[in-house]
């Protein structure tokens, strides 16, 4: 063979071996995105408020988050992390809402209850005495559990926070805010809180009074404070209506 031709056969062959080398799938590495999943949603579905958030979770951080409620409007849409929280107010009625992923889709139902009756600005559930000077170990303490400014309330639940290190509950008992002949639900008692409820059977109560009395036992003579939380007042309709709250402190 003309040795220029034996030369670029070789370097030719060298060159196409390079190539086949070089394209081998086996030495390509294909980096692949994990997929995002949905994991939950809170609440779930049935009875929302108008203004309630509702706050989905996924395995990761999601990506290009879009919500669909049937072409009417939503709040703010709030992604933090693997969280994402939709924000109302939604329309009364039913509630349909699509929500698409880079990697998915999920439909969540609700049906949203209409306005609920607002309450005059005076309503509040307070505790009383709101400052008292704790007596001795061992001796009684009561607080009542008074409301202002009710209109046509029918119902109350309420949970009652307390310094485990200065006090220990003793009992508790429905006052007479509420009509005669109110169902009253046992307390719910840990080692630092306390859950009361009742409601009227027929009728509601106007005006101002106590809900509730709680008795604890003195263990212990420091300062604490006592909080209210998950105050929830209904009327004679059973709508939840708004309230504000007042703490109160035991001092030395």
């Amino acid at each position: 063979m003309n040795p220029f031709l034996k030369a670029l056969t070789l370097i030719m062959t060298l060159l196409l071996a390079v190539y086949i080398g070089g394209c081998d799938p086996d030495d390509e590495e294909v980096e692949e995105t994990p997929t995002v999943s949905f994991v939950s949603a809170e609440p779930a579905a049935g009875d929302i408020d108008a203004n309630s958030p509702i706050t989905l979770t996924f395995d990761d951080v999601p990506e290009d988050i879009e919500v669909d409620a049937g072409g009417a409007e939503v709040g703010e849409i709030v992604i933090d992390g693997k969280t994402v929280t939709i924000n109302g107010p939604f329309l009364p009625g039913a509630l349909s809402l699509t929500v698409t992923w880079a990697d998915g889709v999920e439909t969540l139902n609700y049906t949203v209850a209409a306005s609920t009756l607002i309450a005059p600005p005076s309503m509040v559930v307070s505790i009383s005495p709101a400052s008292v000077a704790s007596p001795g170990p061992g001796e009684a303490l009561v607080f009542n559990m008074d409301i202002t400014g009710g209109e046509d309330i029918a119902g109350y639940q309420l949970t009652l926070h307390f310094d485990a290190t200065a006090l220990r509950y003793v009992s508790s008992s429905n006052a007479d805010y509420l009509p005669v002949g109110a169902f009253v639900i046992p307390p719910l008692v840990t080692e630092d809180q306390v859950t009361l409820a009742a409601t009227a059977l027929i009728g509601g109560s106007q005006g101002d009074g106590t809900l509730a009395t709680v008795t604890f036992e003195v263990v212990d003579v420091k300062l604490s404070a006592l909080t209210l939380s998950e105050v929830k007042l209904t009327n004679i309709d059973a709508d939840f209506v708004p309230v504000a709250t007042e703490n109160a402190e035991v001092i030395e």
